[in-house]
């Protein structure tokens, strides 16, 4: 889906929220160990897009819990 949304308009854009997606498995806090073929494939998907990881760290907010 990111993808496609990439390639309606040559313009920057911006996208913001959770994807409920890791990068990587160090990045993760707890549970399962990710496959890394499903790290990649997201990976390669905000590659594609030129979009970047902001580094957001912490939990959800006090709205969202």
């Amino acid at each position: 889906m990111l993808r496609q949304l990439g390639k309606m308009t040559p313009m920057p854009w911006h996208c913001a929220r959770d994807f409920n997606k890791v990068l990587y498995n160090s990045k993760k806090l707890g549970g399962l160990i990710k496959e890394d073929e499903c790290m990649k494939a997201f990976q390669e998907a905000l590659e594609s897009c030129n979009l970047h990881d902001l580094g957001f760290v912490g939990g959800p907010s006090p709205v969202e819990q």
